[in-house]
């Protein structure tokens, strides 16, 4: 009996202690974004697929509630939409950095956002949310020139 009892203690201490130690999906995204300013590609894609994993099933869920932005003062409740859009974009800044190999990848992961992530929003630093897809596109539109080249 002793034995089962220092069992679940210790199951409940590593479980209090991994939650102790997990990330929310801004500082996770946040610590992406310091990664991908540091020119850090590995941590940079590392980081952003934790996120995405993560926090993918319930961006999605928010992603099916909206049929337009929502007003402003309403995007902060929609965070794991934009943490995970802005992963995605984050993770696509690092592929086009790490070069032509990574370009399907790239082009996949653009494609993520135009078509199932459209309403996610990026927090800048100035104090304002931006748009993700439109972004997005841009960039897919870039690429689709070059090809043609």
């Amino acid at each position: 009996m002793r034995i089962i009892i220092k069992c679940i203690w210790i199951i409940v201490f590593a479980i209090s202690i991994n939650n102790a130690y997990s990330l929310s999906s801004s500082e996770i995204t946040s610590d992406a974004w310091k990664a991908l300013q540091e020119e850090d590609w590995r941590a940079t894609i590392k980081l952003t697929d934790k996120c995405i994993k993560l926090f993918e099933e319930e961006a999605l869920k928010q992603q099916a509630l909206l049929n337009q932005f929502p007003a402003s003062e309403e995007t902060s409740e929609y965070w794991a939409l934009n943490d995970v859009g802005t992963c995605y974009y984050i993770q696509c800044q690092a592929l086009e950095k790490m070069g032509d190999k990574h370009q399907e990848t790239l082009e996949i992961a653009l494609k993520k956002i135009i078509n199932e992530l459209s309403y996610a929003q990026c927090w800048d630093e100035k104090g304002w949310y931006w748009q993700v897809a439109p972004e997005a596109k841009k960039k897919l539109r870039q690429l689709e020139f070059k090809k043609m080249l």
